[in-house]
């Protein structure tokens, strides 16, 4: 009998390398650093902090636009073209954020780079190509791959605090954009479509890890996945309550941490110290990657992004509590450890429930309603603090956002194909 051996090093951890380059890459435009160069640009310009936020929140909307288009062509011919020339053309405009005197240009320019390095580099295209590769093991790979967008914060934010400070905003813009550029072309080269297209199986497993029609065929240690199209998935109340748990929890995701930076500045912490918050929060946000992939590898994953979302919300009331230096950066800790969690379980549980035959078109139908609910929130706190003139008011509501996605997601029971 011919022994059939496993490969010495399986290739879809290069797809999650090109999945972790292209989250930084898209993590450098995002809220992380967003938020650190805003400030300083709505200043020089005589922009007000709400008419900022508007152009954050066109990256999400756009993203929702291109995310049913986009989604679909995934799967079918894969992402590696995509990716090459999102980054390319993303990361141009990105420099041309620089070169903007009109609101109306920025909102153009930055919508368009945003809305293409989320889709094309980032967020989409790993969660959508990741899933193919893995089912054993899919928290995890996602968990290394999507801690590039927290990364980014980590280690972007307090470089660019330094840039925008000694050079100016528009210098920030420049190496916002070169990093797209000289991170995400090579990553998107390392990308594949699917491990079937090349004679291997889903975690590196030799035998087939699947059946399409949901039977109880079970192998040992072999996960049977069932899987659901997108017109059959949307026919499930499952389908419903996740979309509802994820519009409604995730408003709090971008809107805090793109006002995080100048809440606690205008409560009294230095920009130095504001920084090392934030950069805390990145830190905690890139090691849950890992802790929460791998506890949604083990444990029912409704309830562990339930947890996700009520640890996030206990966070806030930390922040809310008091903004002094110990309490800011027990906020960055606790909250960073549990938000950051999001970002790894939320695809997760998708491809879990749904199966990774149709995984991109399913992400691309969700993502117009989600990303809706991101770029709300943002653009929410914003306009309540020129209202106001402080953040209470938005980040109490962000808070009771996060309990009220944390209760629908306990009733999210995963389908039963008939």
């Amino acid at each position: 009998m011919i022994e059939i051996k496993e490969p010495r090093f399986f290739y879809g951890w290069y797809i999650v390398l090109a999945g972790f380059l292209g989250n930084v890459a898209a993590g450098g435009i995002q809220s992380f650093t967003f938020g650190v160069i805003y400030p300083a640009m709505s200043d020089a310009l005589g922009w007000g902090r709400g008419a900022v936020s508007i152009g954050l929140a066109l990256r999400p909307l756009g993203a929702a636009f291109m995310g049913p288009i986009v989604g679909p062509l995934i799967d079918k011919f894969g992402a590696k073209w995509l990716m090459f020339f999102s980054a390319i053309i993303g990361g141009i405009a990105t420099i041309a954020v620089a070169e903007v005197t009109q609101i109306w240009q920025f909102y153009v320019v930055y919508g368009i780079a945003g809305a293409l390095t989320f889709t094309g580099v980032g967020d989409l295209v790993a969660t959508a190509v990741i899933p193919k590769w893995f089912i054993r093991k899919r928290g995890r790979a996602l968990g290394l791959a999507t801690m590039g967008n927290p990364a980014a914060g980590m280690v972007l934010a307090p470089m660019l605090a330094f840039v925008v400070i000694e050079f100016g905003w528009q210098v920030g813009w420049w190496f916002l954009g070169l990093l797209i550029l000289f991170l995400g072309t090579p990553a998107s080269l390392l990308m594949r479509r699917q491990p079937e297209d090349f004679g291997l199986q889903p975690d590196g497993d030799v035998d087939s890890l699947e059946q399409s029609d949901g039977q109880n065929e079970n192998r040992k240690a072999t996960p049977v996945e069932v899987q659901w199209t997108a017109r059959e998935s949307v026919q499930t109340l499952t389908f419903w309550l996740l979309l509802l748990a994820f519009t409604v929890g995730l408003t709090a995701v971008g809107g805090v941490v793109l006002h995080e930076y100048a809440f606690l500045t205008e409560r009294g912490l230095s920009s130095p110290v504001a920084a090392a918050v934030l950069s805390t929060h990145a830190v905690g946000a890139a090691l849950a990657r890992i802790i929460w992939g791998g506890l949604a590898d083990r444990f029912p994953i409704r309830y562990v992004m339930s947890a996700i979302f009520f640890f996030s919300a206990c966070g806030l009331a930390i922040l809310l509590l008091s903004s002094s230096v110990p309490f800011a950066f027990l906020f960055a800790v606790v909250y960073g450890l549990s938000v950051g969690g999001t970002g790894v379980v939320q695809p997760t549980i998708w491809a879990n429930y749904f199966g990774r035959g149709f995984i991109g078109t399913i992400r691309g139908i969700t993502m117009p309603a989600q990303l809706v609910s991101v770029a709300a929130g943002p653009v929410m706190a914003g306009v309540l603090y020129d209202v106001t003139g402080g953040y209470t008011l938005p980040y109490q509501i962000f808070l009771a956002t996060l309990v009220i996605g944390g209760i629908i997601m306990i009733f999210t029971r995963q389908p039963e194909k008939s």
